[in-house]
């Protein structure tokens, strides 16, 4: 008989640890995910479901040394398409501006160079922001997942790890 309660309480004792430990790791899971949205001038930076500014987003993002070099080189093509892109769309509106504005013929390389500019400014920008997703994602899928459950099976106990 005290074989039996001791049997009972190893089970209990057992179920109750897997329990506990499984929702603690689904927990931490959740709480930690990055997540940035498109705002109307700059990034929105999220924390699991909490707004955070971009320097405590970016320090969380340092816990993963490869993702922080690719979301640095990222913002750093977004900025530098940015200026690139905005400097050819000046040039292209100021040569089609002269050519509506006093009907001259305007200047061919001009345009073409500042078309050229425009475009490779668009393409940089949407590298960068392409990087910087990559490397969101691949902080998020960094973290190790697992999970610990306890099943019943027919008459049996199954314990589930899963990594």
């Amino acid at each position: 008989m005290k074989t039996l309660i001791n049997h009972q309480l190893f089970i209990f004792t057992l179920f109750s640890l897997c329990f506990i430990f499984s929702a603690k790791i689904y927990a931490q899971d959740q709480d930690r995910d990055l997540r940035i949205a498109n705002g109307f001038w700059s990034y929105k930076y999220y924390l699991g479901d909490k707004a955070v500014s971009s320097s405590e987003f970016k320090q969380e993002l340092q816990l993963h040394e490869e993702a922080s070099k690719m979301y640095k080189s990222g913002s750093a093509l977004n900025v530098t398409g940015t200026v690139i892109g905005s400097i050819g769309a000046f040039v292209v509106g100021y040569d089609l501006g002269s050519r509506l504005g006093d009907g001259s013929k305007g200047n061919n390389v001009l345009l073409t160079s500042g078309g050229i500019g425009l475009a490779g400014g668009i393409i940089l920008y949407y590298i960068g922001e392409g990087k910087i997703k990559k490397a969101i994602n691949l902080y998020n899928n960094s973290k190790q997942t697992s999970s610990l459950t306890l099943d019943t099976q027919g008459l049996g106990v199954r314990l589930c790890w899963a990594f």
